[in-house]
């Protein structure tokens, strides 16, 4: 292999001291147990049930983020003349907590008292041993009238997965809970982000919904990284129906110049007229656990072991998505929070979670426009999100692009972004090479959407619509900026979040390779040479 140029050597080592930070995983502040699973010593009273039990967790209630009042009593949780009782909250994986408290109520007229005692203790591993979180707590004084307080107790920063609320009572009363909260940080996720450039993406069907993946690429002149294809939620197993995609003969991996695969999004829809209150009641609980064990079981694809991104219920948003069409997964933003963690946790318990990328994606425009129907309200929180992305089509009072766009990353750029799908389509007023012009100016406007997917399907094909379209499209997807290579992308190779001195003596041990899987061929063409070493000085000395 032949050696850098010397002349290009100096330059580097005279910039060896100076490190360039990459994006990196944002931290943020808070409710890391909400939606949780969670384990009680001792069950309820019936009169007093938890609601939507499983194999995991002995309810819902306790972590469903609604208080409950002073009367009905049906989102409280009661225990009836007992001593002491246990809850013990798993948050999935490891998290800095700093906060944990509980909301109880006290009405003695009613033989209702507040915990005599509340001790906290946590640990990191189903294996260690408890360790106390904080002082003993001293819950308020009780009211025979109706009161209701949170006890909560402050401590050092730790690390724990496993929260455990330690409660003693006076017996021969009511012990009533409502909720259980854990505060901390939460280390967003960094999953499969290119350091440079953008997975270039399409949904590519014929005109009888079979996927054309080469024809597609063909017609664009250039190859997919990215592949769109949709599963229906409750029939569809993953070994049977998705992974025939890498195995196929003109599947994911198919027709390629390099050691890989295509990536796979998949829109992952609820059977017919199933809401999102069934799915967070656990209606689909068995099938979950199934599909994600299949999902990392890696014969059951080829061997291929890359992450899917799972699309699950999307564009929520979107009154297409409300009850009563048979897509009714929308529409109800409390409801749709519980189902997506429901279905994330159970991904988390059986192992999955860190293998894929849980990709939230409402649609760009809001229909109706209301307050409440605002993506925001739908958000299941950072911990249960990998990437964010949205749809993006003509639609709204402005229609292109950036419009569209910029409110989602006006929120949501601290984490990677995507065009989950969306196209162009034909519409009075709207000018089509500006429109596709747009999409493609990403790289400029908002640099953390990491792929484009184009719906290239009813009514958006390329070729139904403008000839200026696919023109367009052709000129400005030849950019070396849309990833030809779901292995492109990466500068980081020691993946510190710098771009250093280790990096560039990798790279440059690759100089002038040619050939497919180099590390240093950031932008997928199959040879480390100028082209990347400039996109690596760029972001050196940026």
């Amino acid at each position: 292999m032949r050696k850098l140029p010397a002349i290009i050597v100096v330059v580097i080592l005279s910039f060896a001291s100076v490190a360039q930070a990459l994006k990196s995983p944002a931290i943020t502040f808070g409710n890391i147990s909400v939606g949780k699973f969670y384990t009680v010593s001792v069950p309820a009273e019936a009169s007093y049930p938890d609601r939507w039990p499983n194999k995991w967790t002995a309810g819902a209630k306790l972590t469903d983020e609604t208080l409950a009042q002073s009367w009905p009593l049906d989102y409280w949780v009661g225990w009836y003349n007992q001593n002491s009782i246990e809850i013990v909250v798993d948050l999935g994986k490891n998290y800095t907590i700093q906060h944990a408290k509980l909301h109880c109520t006290s009405q003695t007229d009613l033989g209702i008292y507040y915990p005599t005692t509340v001790e906290i203790y946590i640990k990191d591993d189903i294996s260690s041993d408890w360790l106390s979180y904080g002082q003993p707590l001293s819950p308020p004084p009780d009211t025979s009238g109706y009161s209701d307080a949170w006890i909560g107790v402050d401590g050092n920063d730790a690390t724990a997965r496993y929260v455990k609320y330690s409660m003693t009572t006076s017996g021969g009363n009511y012990l009533f809970i409502d909720e259980i909260e854990v505060l901390g940080l939460i280390e967003n996720s960094w999953k499969n982000v290119p350091d440079w450039g953008c997975y270039h993406g399409a949904f590519p069907v014929e005109e009888h919904g079979y996927l054309v993946i080469n024809s597609f690429e063909t017609l664009v002149q250039k190859k997919l990284s990215m592949v769109l294809w949709y599963a229906t939620m409750g029939t569809c197993g993953f070994a049977s129906y998705l992974g025939p995609l890498w195995t196929g003969q003109y599947g994911l991996a198919s027709n390629l110049d390099y050691e890989g695969s295509r990536y796979l999004e998949i829109g992952w829809e609820p059977e017919g007229y199933k809401t999102a209150e069934d799915i967070a009641s656990g209606l689909y609980d068995i099938y979950f656990e199934q599909w994600f064990i299949e999902s990392i079981d890696y014969q059951n694809r080829g061997g291929n072991n890359d992450p899917v991104w799972i699309r699950a219920m999307s564009e929520m948003n979107g009154s297409w998505t409300f009850i009563p069409n048979k897509a009714s997964w929308g529409g109800h933003p409390l409801n749709y929070r519980r189902a997506w963690r429901r279905m994330y946790n159970i991904a988390e318990q059986v192992g999955a979670e860190k293998h894929h990328i849980f990709l939230w994606s409402p649609n760009g425009i809001s229909y109706p426009d209301a307050p409440w129907n605002a993506p925001i309200e739908y958000y299941p929180g950072d911990g249960y999100v990998d990437w964010v992305g949205l749809s993006v089509y003509a639609q709204g009072d402005n229609p292109y692009p950036p419009a569209i766009i910029q409110p989602f990353y006006d929120i949501w750029s601290y984490k990677p972004m995507m065009i989950s799908e969306g196209a162009y389509s034909t519409k009075e007023g709207i000018d089509p090479q500006l429109w596709v012009n747009d999409w493609f100016d990403i790289q400029y406007n908002f640099p953390m959407i990491k792929a484009i997917v184009w719906f290239n399907a009813s009514k958006h094909e390329l070729t139904q619509l403008d000839p200026v379209v696919l023109s367009t499209y052709r000129q400005r997807v030849s950019q070396l900026y849309f990833l030809r290579q779901s292995i492109a992308g990466i500068l980081d190779y020691n993946a510190d979040y710098y771009i250093n001195f280790p990096d560039y003596a990798a790279f440059s041990s690759n100089w002038a390779a040619q050939g497919s899987n180099y590390y240093g061929d950031v932008n997928g063409d199959n040879s480390v040479d100028m082209d990347d070493l400039a996109i690596i000085m760029s972001n050196w000395l940026d």
